[in-house]
C-alpha cells in the first residue's frame, strides 16, 4: 500500500494513501459502499478577545470590558503603576476522527460526478468575493 502514495507519502504525518475511499464489500461484480476516514488535527489561537457587558438598571447602565491579549496587566494605585501579571492569548488544539460511508460510485461531497469537488473560495479565508476566486483543476490533482 505504501507504493500507492508515491514520493509525497513520506512527507505526511499520518497515513492518507488510499485516495477517494476504500471499497467495502467488493463482492464480484458488485460494489456496495465506500468508506472514507479522516483524522483531523486543528490548532488555533485568539490573539485578542474582547467581551463587553452592560451592568446596571435599564435606565442607567455602565459598561465593563474584559480584554485578553498577550501583554502586561497593570493598575494605577496611589499614583503608581503596579504590575498585576501577564495576560496570555487563548489557544486551542483538538483532534477528531470522521468516518463517512457512501453508496456505490458516489464520493463524499460529490455533486456532479466531476473530480475534484472543491469550494470556489478555497483556500481564501475571511471576507471573500465568491466571483473573484474559482476552483481550478489542471488534471494533475492540483
Amino acid at each position: 500500500m505504501a507504493s500507492w502514495g508515491g514520493s509525497w507519502s513520506s512527507k505526511l504525518k499520518r497515513p492518507a494513501r488510499i485516495a477517494g475511499g476504500l471499497p467495502l464489500l467488493p463482492v464480484p461484480t458488485h460494489w456496495y459502499a465506500t468508506v472514507n476516514v479522516w483524522d483531523v488535527d486543528v490548532s488555533g489561537a485568539y490573539t485578542r478577545l474582547e467581551v463587553d457587558a452592560n451592568v446596571g438598571s435599564p435606565t442607567k447602565t455602565t459598561a465593563t470590558t474584559y480584554v485578553r491579549e498577550n501583554r502586561t496587566v497593570s493598575v494605577d494605585i496611589a499614583g503608581e503603576s503596579r504590575r498585576l501579571g501577564r495576560g496570555e492569548p487563548i489557544d486551542f488544539t483538538t483532534r477528531s476522527v470522521l468516518i463517512v460511508v457512501t453508496p456505490t460510485g458516489v464520493g463524499v461531497g460529490d455533486t456532479d460526478g466531476e473530480n475534484p469537488e472543491c469550494s470556489p473560495t478555497y483556500p481564501a479565508v475571511g471576507d471573500v468575493d465568491p466571483d473573484a476566486i474559482q476552483c481550478e483543476y489542471d488534471g494533475t490533482g492540483h
